[in-house]
C-alpha cells in the first residue's frame, strides 16, 4: 500500500508541477488548456489514492466517482489543448463544444447516480488483492459509452497534433512529436490494460502513467520550449496573411488563393480556382514573360467600390531543375501610403492659406509652358495680380480679416479661370496666373473679368464689408525669341507697376521698355 501511494503521490506532484509551469506560460497558445489537463490528471490520481485508503465500500465508491470527474474532463481538455496548440479557430466549433459539454455532464450524472440504477458499475464490492482491500466491479453499459466517448476525443486530439506534425517545418516536428508521445502514454497504457495485454488493472495503471506522461512533457518544456515557441502550420500562416496571396500553375491558372486575396477580388475560393489569373489581373501575362525573374509593380483596383493600391510581386516557383512550375503572386495594400504620399506631394506644392499652388510649382509650370512654346510655338501669357492697399486692410481690420480677404479673392479668381490655367500665390497679397495657349488679346478680357469679379462686390467679413480692388500686369509670349522665366516675370512686374501708376484697379499690358 505504501509503495503504491508513494508512486501515485509522485505522479500527482509531477502533474501539478507541470500544470504550474504551463500556467506561467498561459499567454502562449495551448498552455492554459494543458495546465487544465494536468490539473484534472492530478485530480484523477488523488481520487485513486483516496479510493485505495478508504475503509468502506461507500467511501471507495465516493472517491471512485471523484476519479471520474478527472476521467471525463481529461479527454475534453486534451482535445481543447490540441486545437489551441495547433491554432484552430475554437469559435468555429462552438456547437460541437456545447454538445460535448452536455454529453460530459450527462455521463457524470450517470456515474454519480449509479447507486440507484447500476448502469455504470455492476455488482460493486470489496476484495482483498495483494494485501490491499480493493474496489471491484464489472463494467456496465454506461462504462462502455464513457470509454468510447473518452477515446474518440483522444483520437480526435491526436489527429490534430499529427496533422500539425506533418505540415509543420522540420524544426518544430520534434517538439510536436514529444508532446504527442507524452500525452498518449496514459492512453496507450490504458488501452493495453483494457485489452489484457498488461497484467495490471486499468484503474491502477492510468494514474501512474500520468506522472510518466507529464515528465516527458516537462522535459519538452525545457528542451523544446513547447509553450515559448509554438509552431504555426504553413497553411494557416499563408491563409491569414494580411497580404493577398495567389498561386498559379505553369499555364497561369489559379490553384490557390488566401482569404486576403479573396477579399481583394470579392470572390470565393470556388469562384476562383482553375480560372486564368488574367481574368483578375489582365496585365499578368506580360509580367510572366519578364525572363522568369521576380517582377514588382504597383496596381490600383476598384473591386469594392473604392480604389485601392497594391504593391504586387510575381515570383516564379522553380523545381529542382530550375524550371518554372508555377507562380506566386503577393499583393500588399499600400493605399494608405499612397494617400499619404499624395498628401505630402500636394502640401509641397500648395500654399497653406489659400490652397493655391506655391511659387515653386508655378515656376515648374512656366518652364513647361516655355518648353512647349519652343517645340510647338504654342503661346502663353502670365498675369501678375496685386491687391490694392492691402496693408490698410490688415492695419484697420486685422491680419485675420486680411487672411479671409485673400481666401475670398482666391475663390473669385478661380471662377474666372479655366481648368488648364494655373494660379498661385506669388507672395503676400500677390497672385500669379499662367494662361497656356493664350495670346495677349485673349488674356486682356480674362484679366478684366477678374478685376470686375473682385471689385464689383464687397467682401463680407466679421468686421464689416471690405471694398477690395486689384491691379494686374500682363506679359505674353506668342512670337519672337523665347523669353526666360525671369524675363517673363520681370516684364510682368513692370506691367503691374504701370497699372499702379495709373491709379490701380486696372489692367496693363507690357509694351516694351
Amino acid at each position: 500500500m505504501t509503495a503504491i501511494l508513494i508512486i501515485n503521490a509522485i505522479s500527482a506532484t509531477i502533474s501539478m508541477a507541470v500544470a504550474i509551469l504551463a500556467y506561467h506560460r498561459r499567454r502562449m497558445p495551448g498552455a492554459m488548456q494543458f495546465a487544465t489537463l494536468a490539473v484534472f490528471e492530478a485530480l484523477w490520481t488523488v481520487g485513486y489514492m483516496k479510493q485505495l485508503t478508504a475503509p468502506t465500500l461507500e467511501g471507495k465508491l465516493f472517491w471512485n466517482n471523484v476519479q471520474f470527474i478527472g476521467a471525463v474532463a481529461v479527454p475534453m481538455s486534451f482535445l481543447k489543448f490540441s486545437l489551441k496548440f495547433t491554432r484552430q479557430n475554437l469559435k468555429a466549433h462552438s456547437i460541437t463544444w456545447n454538445l460535448l459539454r452536455v454529453m460530459a455532464v450527462v455521463i457524470l450524472l450517470v456515474i454519480w447516480s449509479d447507486g440507484w440504477h447500476g448502469w455504470f458499475r455492476i455488482s460493486p464490492r470489496l476484495q482483498m488483492i495483494g494485501g490491499i482491500q480493493r474496489l471491484i466491479f464489472e463494467n456496465g453499459p454506461a462504462f462502455n459509452i464513457f470509454s468510447t466517448f473518452a477515446y474518440l476525443l483522444v483520437i480526435a486530439g491526436s489527429m490534430h497534433l499529427l496533422q500539425n506534425y506533418l505540415i509543420s517545418p522540420r524544426v518544430y516536428r520534434l517538439q510536436i512529436a514529444t508532446v504527442l508521445v507524452g500525452i498518449l502514454i496514459p492512453w496507450i497504457a490504458g488501452v493495453s490494460a483494457w485489452l489484457g495485454l498488461l497484467k495490471i488493472g486499468l484503474h491502477e495503471l492510468t494514474p501512474v502513467a500520468f506522472g510518466v506522461s507529464n515528465l516527458v512533457v516537462a522535459w519538452s518544456l525545457f528542451q523544446y520550449r513547447i509553450f515559448d515557441v509554438v509552431p504555426v502550420a504553413h497553411n494557416l500562416l499563408v491563409e491569414y496573411m494580411p497580404e493577398g496571396v495567389l498561386v498559379l500553375d505553369r499555364q497561369g491558372c489559379l490553384v490557390d488563393i488566401n482569404l486576403s486575396a479573396q477579399s481583394i477580388f470579392c470572390l470565393q475560393v470556388g469562384q476562383a480556382l482553375g480560372k486564368p489569373a488574367a481574368v483578375l489581373l489582365p496585365e499578368i501575362r506580360q509580367w510572366m514573360n519578364v525572363d522568369d525573374q521576380p517582377f514588382e509593380t504597383e496596381i490600383c483596383l476598384d473591386c469594392t467600390g473604392s480604389e485601392k493600391c497594391y504593391l504586387t510581386t510575381l515570383t516564379p516557383l522553380l523545381d529542382s531543375r530550375h524550371e518554372t512550375t508555377g507562380w506566386l503572386v503577393v499583393m500588399r495594400d499600400i493605399t494608405s501610403g499612397k494617400r499619404t504620399e499624395r498628401q505630402l506631394r500636394q502640401m509641397a506644392i500648395t500654399d497653406p492659406l489659400t490652397g493655391l499652388y506655391n511659387r515653386r510649382h508655378f515656376f515648374n509650370q512656366m518652364h513647361l509652358a516655355r518648353q512647349e512654346y519652343i517645340e510647338s510655338g504654342r503661346p502663353y501669357t502670365v498675369l501678375l495680380v496685386d491687391v490694392d492697399h492691402f496693408k490698410t486692410v490688415n492695419d484697420t481690420l486685422g491680419h485675420q480679416t486680411g487672411d479671409l480677404v485673400l481666401q475670398m479673392i482666391t475663390e473669385r479668381c478661380r471662377l474666372c479661370l479655366r481648368s488648364v490655367d494655373v494660379i498661385a500665390r506669388y507672395g503676400g497679397e500677390e497672385f500669379i496666373i499662367l494662361l497656356p495657349g493664350t495670346r495677349a488679346q485673349q488674356a486682356e478680357p480674362i484679366a478684366e473679368r477678374l478685376r470686375r469679379q473682385v471689385a464689383d462686390a464687397p467682401i463680407p467679413t466679421h468686421a464689416g464689408e471690405a471694398n477690395i480692388t486689384i491691379s494686374q500686369g500682363i506679359t505674353s509670349q506668342e512670337e519672337g525669341m523665347p523669353l526666360t522665366v525671369d524675363q517673363m516675370l520681370e516684364r510682368t512686374d513692370k506691367a503691374l507697376y504701370l497699372a499702379k501708376q495709373c491709379g490701380r484697379n486696372c489692367v496693363r499690358m507690357w509694351q516694351g521698355d
